[in-house]
């Protein structure tokens, strides 16, 4: 009776697989876009895996044809995002070898630990040089675009909330830093926890407000030029090359907080030029 009813029940099974298979084999492919459509799709892929790197260069040819099409400032918004997540692993790296470095008994150590740091810290810059690439592009004008959006969906592979690599100075830290850059800055652009960020950011195309984005982006900018400051490499060029741009974005706040006026948040950009100020004093 048993023997019956298991043949029985995998005939079903199979009968209904077939079905499967021939409902599949008649229903029309799934077309995939074409165009600057198509090469904004290979972004998104490559970010929800995490692929940060690969989504940086797939992002290249649209941020940088003339003219722009109608994924440019998706692309900046998407490439801002991932700098400044770069740049908050790779400083928070940096600072970590640093104490590696002064907590080293040995000279090779402290050798070793040196020759890391400082390849994180021109990873760091690289990234900080690209956050600022990133704001000139998409505040040409002297404006921000009135139709800014976040158009990907939030990685499918999430970075600690700490990295606990990063007390033992290990490099297995670097892809889960990476992570946790990305996914913090994705919780500040939410305005709220990566939670919010998660259920927010699935996909489709979340507007964001000029102003908003002014402000995210100017915060992110100080979080970059401080890696040229002088309790870093110490760098005036650099740090002016990201302060500069820096202006640009609070000069764009201010022309939208002179069309809407808010108290709160002209407070919050002027103590932001306040910071750029600072750090361009600290290297003089």
């Amino acid at each position: 009776m048993l023997n019956h009813l298991f043949h029985h029940q995998t005939a079903s099974r199979w009968m209904l697989v077939s079905g499967l298979v021939i409902l599949a084999a008649c229903s029309p492919p799934v077309e995939r876009p074409t165009g600057w459509a198509r090469a904004y799709q290979d972004v998104t892929d490559t970010f929800i895996k995490s692929d940060f790197d690969r989504a940086l260069t797939f992002s290249d040819p649209i941020v940088s044809t003339s003219p722009t099409n109608a994924y440019t400032d998706k692309a900046l918004v998407l490439r801002a995002v991932i700098y400044a997540g770069e740049v908050k692993a790779y400083k928070e790296l940096e600072d970590a070898y640093t104490k590696g470095i002064q907590a080293a008994k040995s000279p090779g150590a402290r050798s070793d630990f040196e020759r890391v740091r400082t390849d994180y810290r021109e990873y760091a810059a690289k990234a900080a040089l690209g956050l600022a690439e990133a704001a000139l592009k998409v505040t040409q004008g002297g404006s921000l675009p009135k139709d800014l959006a976040f158009e990907a969906t939030y990685p499918s592979v999430e970075g600690p909330t700490v990295v606990k690599e990063l007390d033992r100075v290990r490099g297995g830290a670097v892809r889960d830093a990476v992570r946790k850059g990305v996914d913090d800055v994705l919780a500040t652009l939410a305005g709220g926890d990566r939670s919010k960020a998660r259920s927010s950011f699935q996909g489709a195309s979340v507007p964001i407000k000029e102003l908003d984005f002014a402000l995210f982006l100017d915060h992110q900018l100080v979080d970059a030029a401080s890696l040229f400051d002088m309790k870093h490499v110490a760098d005036p060029t650099r740090l002016a090359l990201v302060c500069d741009q820096g202006d640009r974005v609070t000069e764009a706040a201010l022309a939208l907080l002179k069309e809407n006026p808010d108290k709160a948040k002209e407070k919050e950009v002027k103590k932001i030029q306040d910071e750029f100020k600072a750090m361009r004093k600290s290297v003089q």
